[in-house]
């Protein structure tokens, strides 16, 4: 596996190399590429949490709601009744 994994980083450097990318270089792409994929990740995780929250919170809301209108509901027809 550890030889497998070295023959391809072997290749892709050589591929690299030809176009005459240096390893520094290299290195910077590999890291701006990764820490904008990581800062998407973040963000999309992020705006995921907010939307399931955002959904137990109307749900909490409605329920709330709902049960408030079955008091009132109640109460109205008590109030009928007597």
């Amino acid at each position: 596996m550890n030889k497998l994994f070295l023959k391809f980083l072997t290749q892709i450097f050589r591929v690299f190399h030809v176009k005459s990318l240096t390893i520094y270089q290299f290195t910077l792409i590999l890291l701006i590429f990764t820490a904008t994929l990581s800062v998407l990740l973040e963000s999309g995780l992020w705006a995921y949490t907010e939307t399931v929250r955002v959904h137990q919170n109307v749900k909490k809301l409605k329920e709330y709601t709902l049960n408030k209108q079955k008091v009132q509901l109640k109460e109205e027809v008590h109030r009928v009744i007597e």
